[in-house]
């Protein structure tokens, strides 16, 4: 190892391999899953191996000097790094976060604008309802004061579920589909499926906002819910 040079390690050639080949990983992976329901573990710890083969068509391999041991223990070594950057690549785009806009001319004379569905705000199903969870949120003592203030305008982190009225537990369904005011958000529709929904899904916002969630339970059955969230009255 006292003759290893480090430019053997750090070269602008090999060091963008492992994060490519993770995400070409997750990217496959993802595909495999959405089209198939082929689980996405399974699939990112086999295809990291399948990948990591092309260790063996590097020079070092080629080579008699590395013994047949060493080839495998690297072959692995590799291949794990891999199945880590998928793993790590899969859990932050799966992490999607909505964001309410912010106009760029906003009549803040208008405390209480009108919002499609507000009229809705009660409405719900006799089995099913929308729940909302405000989490909290870091802030320095800077930024809380100056919103305090109103100097800054305050960002709201949300978490909207389907829960059973019955228990109060994430309710089980084949199909979801939710809808928000498309003059507040880039994405106005959002299909999910039951996993993703019982999960919940988080909405980054700075002002109340209607949505509308359309389900089919397990027995077919279309349903309609709908919400007017108020972050800031979730905060009281």
């Amino acid at each position: 190892m006292s003759g290893t040079k480090v430019e053997e390690f750090l070269n602008p050639k090999s060091m963008p391999t492992p994060a490519a080949a993770g995400a070409i990983v997750a990217l496959i992976s993802g595909a495999f899953f959405k089209n198939f329901g082929l689980s996405v573990a399974f699939c990112s710890i086999a295809l990291s191996f399948l990948v990591g083969l092309m260790v063996f068509q590097s020079n070092e391999f080629k080579l008699d000097k590395t013994s047949k041991l060493t080839k495998v223990i690297l072959y692995v070594i590799n291949s794990l790094i891999i199945f880590a950057m998928a793993t790590g690549t899969t859990s932050v785009m799966a992490e999607e976060i909505i964001e309410q806009n912010r106009p760029y001319f906003y009549d803040w004379t208008q405390r209480n604008q009108a919002l499609p569905f507000n009229e809705l705000e009660n409405a719900s199903n006799e089995k099913y309802e929308i729940r909302v969870e405000l989490l909290p949120q870091e802030s320095t003592s800077l930024k809380s004061w100056l919103e305090g203030k109103g100097i800054l305008t305050k960002n709201y982190h949300t978490v909207i579920q389907v829960v059973s009225k019955q228990d109060n537990q994430p309710a089980t369904f084949n199909e979801a589909k939710i809808i928000f005011p498309k003059n507040d958000f880039d994405h106005d529709r959002v299909n999910l499926n039951s996993e993703q929904l019982s999960e919940g899904i988080s909405v980054n916002a700075w002002r109340g906002f209607p949505i509308e969630a359309e389900i089919v339970d397990n027995s077919g059955e279309t349903i309609r819910l709908f919400k007017f969230i108020d972050p800031k009255k979730l905060q009281e």
